[in-house]
């Protein structure tokens, strides 16, 4: 079987880049990447690989989702030829069955234990309860869309609960198993795939409502997602990113994972700008704050406010808070609070 560098792993779980959870049972481990990789863009083979990766405490592969996969405008490389396969773009939550042991159940991208994959193995349970577990092989690793209605994100799915089968992999070597290509065993419902050519601008501008989009395979293995405009669109206003936001999380120390897990990929880079730009202007303000506040004369009280008035009127405020010993941090966040702006989207064919 496959393994990873276990100690390897673990020290990206040391820098933050990744991280390590526990089965709450069963001597399994699943590793995901953290939001600082996201937006600092430090993708290499092992980020790209914890993307809910299930291993044993050795580091024996149990389960293999896909690795991550990039929005089409993001990618850099070079896009193949020949006609890709095109399925459409479910809006829910990976599910990846894992099998150890008599043990079987559904993990989410870095939880054993989220909501969705709690639910997500109950309705595996009640499949196996009908239909048997024969199915399930341990050389390959099934994922699926986990979609009912309270968690629903933006496509609305109705009354739909169910596993929808996205794909197999080949847990020893990662490679797509194509689910036409052999009897999965899998009776419920799969992903639908549409017919297409390699023209992703043309997939993009379909735009069709109540949908998100698609996900575009290559023959040589490379994914891309395709989203919708109009769905972007929804999902920025879903998930309330602005740029008052971004400054209320800095103001009240919060760290920026808050909100980054939540974004869609088109506005990573629209809400780090805005994060660095926000913390530099702060620190520039504050800079010089201080700086004049050591230049203040050693006189009374009067002199000293005479002297920053004539030299300093538009800080004054900051510098009689020094000299009277309170805090100037709250005053600095709300001098610098932003207008209300609302992420942009870089432009597909960018």
């Amino acid at each position: 079987m496959a393994t990873i560098d276990i100690d390897k792993f673990n020290e990206y779980v040391e820098k933050k880049l990744i991280t390590r959870r526990e089965h709450p049972s069963l001597n399994l481990l699943i590793w995901n990447y953290t939001p600082m990789v996201q937006y600092s863009k430090a993708w290499d083979e092992v980020t790209l690989a914890a993307r809910g990766l299930i291993t044993d405490y050795y580091g024996q592969i149990i389960a293999r989702p896909f690795t991550k996969f990039f929005n089409y405008g993001e990618y850099q490389g070079e896009i193949p030829e020949g006609n890709p396969s095109v399925s459409e773009k479910m809006d829910g939550s990976l599910g990846i069955l894992y099998k150890y042991g008599e043990s079987i159940g559904i993990a989410t991208r870095g939880s054993f234990e989220s909501d969705q994959a709690k639910h997500a193995t109950e309705l595996l349970n009640t499949y196996i309860e009908q239909h048997g577990s024969d199915w399930i092989r341990d050389e390959i690793t099934y994922l699926f869309e986990i979609i009912y209605p309270t968690n629903r994100i933006v496509v609305d799915y109705g009354a739909r609960d169910e596993l929808v089968l996205l794909a197999i992999i080949d847990t020893e070597t990662g490679d797509d198993v194509p689910l036409w290509s052999f009897n999965h065993g899998w009776r419920g419902p799969e992903v639908p795939f549409v017919d297409s050519d390699n023209d992703l601008a043309k997939l993009a501008a379909y735009n069709t409502p109540n949908h998100e989009g698609f996900v575009v395979r290559f023959s040589n293995g490379l994914r891309l997602k395709v989203k919708f405009e109009e769905y972007v669109r929804l999902h920025r206003l879903l998930t309330n990113i602005s740029s008052k936001v971004i400054w209320e999380l800095l103001k009240d120390g919060k760290p920026i994972n808050e909100i980054i897990e939540n974004v869609p990929d088109e506005f990573y880079d629209w809400v780090m700008v805005v994060h660095d730009n926000l913390r530099a202007e702060y620190k520039e303000l504050k800079d010089r704050v201080l700086s004049v506040a050591g230049d203040i004369p050693d006189t009374d009280r009067k002199a000293q406010a005479a002297w920053i008035f004539a030299n300093h009127k538009d800080i004054s405020g900051f510098l009689f808070n020094i000299l009277t010993d309170k805090s100037i941090d709250e005053q600095l966040w709300k001098t610098i609070k932003p207008q209300h702006e609302l992420p942009f989207r870089k432009d597909i064919d960018a």
